[in-house]
């Protein structure tokens, strides 16, 4: 016979042949060969026993209260600074570049040399040498011909 703990009221009454049990809202099955003083109860578990008492020492962590103020506000605070200075470090790199470029450029208005002006011009230059050594050859050549006719 199953019965209540706390009244003492019997909820059901079983064989043991295997057929489901179902009383108080459980559902099972017994089977086995039964000896004479054999009992079977189900019961409230003891404390600290397949209860959810993990996850309430983890909330209690989770709720205590350190130097920085629970765990999550530690947490949250600590990822804050660390994005402040990420972000600090970039402001500071965007800064140096943006002195770099002014540095150079004030050494080029210094000694009058725009880099941009110069390439185009040597550029210009490299193509008028080709040029002129082409019309130099030529006339070597041509040169070269008419001393060759003279022998």
């Amino acid at each position: 016979a199953l019965s209540d703990l706390a009244s003492g009221a019997a909820l059901a009454s079983v064989t043991l042949d295997g057929s489901a049990v179902i009383a108080a809202g459980l559902h099972f099955t017994l089977s086995g060969s039964p000896a004479t003083g054999d009992s079977f109860r189900i019961m409230a578990t003891s404390a600290g026993s397949s209860d959810n008492g993990n996850i309430r020492a983890l909330a209690k962590v989770r709720d205590q209260q350190g130097p920085g103020g629970s765990i999550e506000t530690s947490l949250d605070a600590s990822l804050a600074d660390i994005g402040a200075r990420i972000a600090e470090t970039g402001r500071l790199g965007e800064a140096a570049t943006a002195v770099k470029d002014d540095t150079a450029r004030a050494a080029d208005a210094v000694a009058g040399v725009d880099l941009d002006t110069e390439a185009a011009e040597l550029t210009r230059l490299q193509a008028a040498y080709r040029a002129n050594a082409k019309v130099i050859g030529a006339a070597q050549d041509l040169f070269d011909a008419i001393l060759g006719l003279m022998r």
